[in-house]
């Protein structure tokens, strides 16, 4: 097993490929791996067991936990992967084994829970701001679409200048219908009454003309 956490997930995929090919039994296959792990694994894997033996998944578990290969850790690699020197099919190959331990960390097991972590997903990398506050908020499951934007909301309602912006739309919706219907006075009148223009000919009301 290699000592770099960065490939150990590839390194895990071959040999889930060579059990699959020498059909070694899943009670057997974490025995058999065991062999090829690092020399901290063996006794990692004996403080896990306690007695009973480990399937090959529980193998699996136990090393990943140790790498400290969170759920948030895969996410990012998968996102962040790049082409280095590998070749084009190394580097497919790199981001189909990334996804799968990915959504094997978040236990995706159905097309509607990878479309719901998807969208949460997209949503969390678009939160700059709270993107922090709503990892504080996530348990050991992931959050569904609905509950980050539930955290979400939260977050803007206790901003001051998101509370100062609702008071104010309150304050306007909660206007009496008359005072928001009535129109704007005259600037120039200032309030006061003017008669109307005399004729400068004869000096009487609703015509004008000129001398």
């Amino acid at each position: 097993m290699p000592e770099s956490e960065e490939v150990a997930p590839a390194w895990f995929r071959s040999a889930e490929n060579m059990i699959k090919t020498c059909k070694i039994p899943d009670e057997a296959a974490g025995s058999t791996i065991l062999p090829f792990l690092n020399e901290k694994s063996p006794m990692l894997i004996a403080n896990k067991s306690v007695g009973r033996q480990l399937l090959y998944a529980q193998v699996i578990d136990a090393i990943l936990e140790e790498l400290k290969l969170t759920p948030e850790e895969y996410r990012r690699r998968l996102y962040g992967c790049k082409k280095g020197n590998e070749t084009w099919g190394q580097f497919v190959t790199k981001i189909e084994v990334l996804l799968d331990y990915y959504l094997r960390s978040r236990d995706v097991r159905s097309l509607d829970e990878l479309r719901l972590l998807l969208i949460a997903d997209r949503a969390k990398q678009l939160m700059d701001e709270l993107r922090s506050y709503v990892l504080q908020h996530t348990m050991k499951d992931w959050l569904k679409p609905k509950e980050v934007v539930s955290l979400a909301q939260k977050f803007e309602d206790s901003r001051p200048r998101h509370r100062a912006a609702n008071q104010q739309n309150s304050e306007v919706n909660g206007a009496p219908r008359a005072d928001r219907n009535r129109e704007p006075a005259d600037k120039n009148t200032k309030g006061e009454h003017r008669p109307p223009p005399k004729c400068y000919s004869c000096g009487r009301t609703g015509h004008l003309q000129y001398v």
